[in-house]
């Protein structure tokens, strides 16, 4: 089971997993399991559904796995 970080990229740049479901700062990111991140990938979906032209994209776009060293 390999370890590491997860990103998103949307129009805010660059943000990282730091638990809970939530993304924040590089330096608050948490490791997490390549089974926890398929499960991410699972949900990118569903985290769309409250995106808005007039609002703003609040789903997970570009959502990668960066593996520890």
């Amino acid at each position: 089971m390999a370890k590491g970080y997860v990103s998103i990229r949307n129009e805010d740049g660059t943000s990282w997993f730091v638990g809970e479901n939530s993304f924040g700062d590089r330096e608050d990111r948490k490791t997490v399991s390549d089974v926890v991140f398929a499960m991410m990938q699972e949900m990118v979906s569903e985290t769309k559904k409250n995106d808005c032209p007039d609002n703003g994209f609040f789903g997970w776009y570009n959502l990668t796995f960066h593996p520890v060293k």
